[in-house]
């Protein structure tokens, strides 16, 4: 046996009382499932506690699989985001490139609209001076 293999024997803080080592292996056997009663409790304790450990594993089951699909969609919410990124400042650089255009139309359209103006006044002086005239 190799030494990783070897088992590590314990000594007892409290060893059983000779009349209990020395009984019968009958009286200390369970006659139904044949376990000795000394360690029918330990072994109930671990069956409860591998049945816990059982349904404990199970949640962890297939969450290699589910953790990759959750990168995989982190991947792809970062791919979109950057997207999103990049339209959001193409758009924002449209937009002031319209925004400018609309500000020199409306800048244009107000000289124009002084100028009707003059050009009205100007009109109107003419027309009142040959009424004048005549």
């Amino acid at each position: 046996m190799e030494d990783s293999e070897k088992i590590e024997r314990v000594k007892l803080e409290h060893p059983l009382p000779k009349e209990i080592q020395q009984m019968k292996r009958d009286d200390t056997v369970c006659q139904f499932c044949g376990v000795s009663y000394l360690i029918h409790r330990e072994i109930k304790e671990l069956e409860n506690k591998l049945e816990k450990l059982e349904k404990e594993l199970c949640k962890y089951k297939g969450i290699e699989e589910r953790e990759a699909q959750l990168k995989n969609e982190l991947q792809i919410s970062q791919w979109s985001n950057e997207q999103l990124k990049k339209d959001s400042t193409q758009l924002a650089s449209k937009l002031a490139a319209v925004t400018e255009e609309n500000t020199a139309n409306i800048a244009d359209l107000e000289k124009q609209r002084i100028t009707n103006k003059e050009l009205e006044e100007k009109l109107n002086n003419h027309l009142e001076s040959s009424e004048h005239i005549k």
